[in-house]
């Protein structure tokens, strides 16, 4: 799992890449053993200033690939990087530590000059990096041939995808994608073929679509998005807008085995499309949704709400091989869907993780998928198992999932809860490993925020 620390006590390991906090706030990456009793690395990443993760994702040999946000001119970078020196005030970072995080791989800055985050990352079969997050520098890198080579707008947000090859040495391409008011992504998938998947939030009414999309226009505020980019990044395959009239954002994206891209995040508006619905009607204030998207992005497969009557919002999602989606999120609401002989069925009064899994094995729309549902007193961020191709698959019934306790609860922004507008200075990391008919969970206090986690 990786995050933000400012703790100069957050736990490290003997042999850690970086034992001490070196600025207000670091990066960190940490690794659980199997029972969650004890650390297998821990070590800080960044530099004298401010820095945290955002994404993470592991390799076959265990290699640990980590994206954020840098503003320390001395982050840890490696020689032969693509960019080794800070470009703008702050910039998105990719990095590469070994399988037992006592050494940098590769580590990279990622931007321009101006503001750059990254958000998520991916990663294909031959150890490519994919980097999805928003930038709003008129100079950040991108290649010739890309998509979409110019900045949106002056001096707006763009989400963008950067391929880095395997040696953090050079971009394979990196792209824009954006209109000209404000759109950032926020996660990103890779099938086998190469081609990637982002979603996010798009403000801009003109964010590219493409013809035959399912929602060629923006429909409220804002709203989520599904882009497809070819495995060349010069084209999309698809990118349709996903929303209603008020406010919605995607948090999450997986792709299953037939190329359909299952998405969740929140949603304020009443009139979200849904389709074979588990949940028609929109349970108030906010809603998470779940909506798979069909391979041409043409039309949806389903699409259903997923909430009560309070605020509840996807942020982490998983499909296993039959096609089941797993989706991990928070909520405040009291009457959140749940099921028969949960693990929790009722909520602890603040805000709360959830799990929910929707089977989706006989297929769609011709019957509606069930699902289990369950509370933990933690705000869930991403859901986790032993599959190295995560998130596209989900290996065994395992599951792991985590975040924070002693948080305030996520907002109505779209945006998640950070330790910038978060009201708590001190909050706890949650890990659950979640069996059938029983859990394990392992926390500790510390000063930090949770982003993001692996296994």
């Amino acid at each position: 799992m990786v995050g933000v620390a400012s703790s100069p006590d957050y736990p490290v390991t003997a042999g850690a890449f970086q034992p001490t906090l070196r600025g207000s706030q670091n990066a960190f990456a940490s690794k659980l053993n199997a029972t969650g009793t004890s650390l297998l690395y821990s070590t800080y990443l960044g530099g004298s200033s401010s820095d945290g993760a955002a994404g993470v994702v592991l390799d076959g040999s265990g290699a640990v690939f980590i994206t954020g946000s840098a503003s320390s001119a001395d982050f840890p970078t490696t020689a032969g990087a693509f960019q080794t020196t800070l470009p703008g005030a702050t910039a998105a970072f990719v990095s590469k530590l070994n399988s037992s995080a006592s050494a940098l791989d590769y580590s990279t800055y990622l931007g321009g000059g101006a503001y750059d985050w990254g958000n998520g990352i991916a990663l294909d079969s031959a150890g490519d990096a994919f980097i999805t997050g928003e930038t709003n520098s008129s100079n950040y890198p991108v290649t010739a041939g890309a998509f979409q080579t110019v900045e949106g707008g002056a001096y707006v947000e763009n989400a963008f995808v950067s391929k880095l090859n395997s040696s953090g040495s050079a971009l394979v391409y990196s792209t824009y994608i954006g209109g000209s008011t404000g759109d950032y992504g926020s996660a990103i998938a890779v099938d086998s073929a190469g081609a990637a998947y982002i979603t996010g939030q798009a403000q801009s009414p003109n964010y590219p679509v493409t013809a035959g999309a399912f929602q060629r226009t923006l429909a409220g505020t804002t709203n989520a998005f599904a882009s497809k980019l070819n495995p060349a990044g010069s084209a999309l395959a698809y990118s349709t807008f996903l929303g209603g009239s008020g406010s919605d954002f995607g948090a999450a994206i997986a792709v299953d085995g037939s190329g359909e891209a299952v998405l969740t995040g929140g949603t304020t508006s009443a009139n979200f499309p849904t389709v074979s619905a588990l949940q028609a009607s929109y349970g108030g204030n906010e809603d998470a949704f779940v909506t798979k998207v069909s391979p041409s992005g043409g039309s949806l497969a389903w699409s259903t709400y997923l909430g009560g009557s309070d605020v509840d919002q996807g942020a982490g999602i998983a499909v296993d091989g039959a096609g089941n989606c797993y989706v991990a999120g928070a909520t405040r609401s009291s009457n959140f869907p749940t099921t028969p002989g949960s693990l929790q069925s009722s909520g602890s009064g603040g805000s709360d993780a959830f799990l929910v899994r929707i089977n989706d094995g006989t297929g769609l729309p011709t019957s509606t998928p069930t699902f289990f549902s369950c509370f933990a007193n933690a705000m869930a961020v991403e859901i986790t198992s032993g599959a190295v191709d995560f998130p596209r698959t989900i290996s065994s019934r395992r599951m792991m999932f985590a975040g924070l306790k002693k948080c305030r609860p996520m907002t109505n922004s779209g945006r998640e809860v950070t330790e910038a507008n978060s009201s708590m200075l001190r909050v706890e990391v949650l890990v659950a490993i979640m069996h059938p008919g029983r859990t394990r969970e392992s926390s500790s206090a510390r000063t930090c925020f949770f982003r993001a986690m692996f296994s």
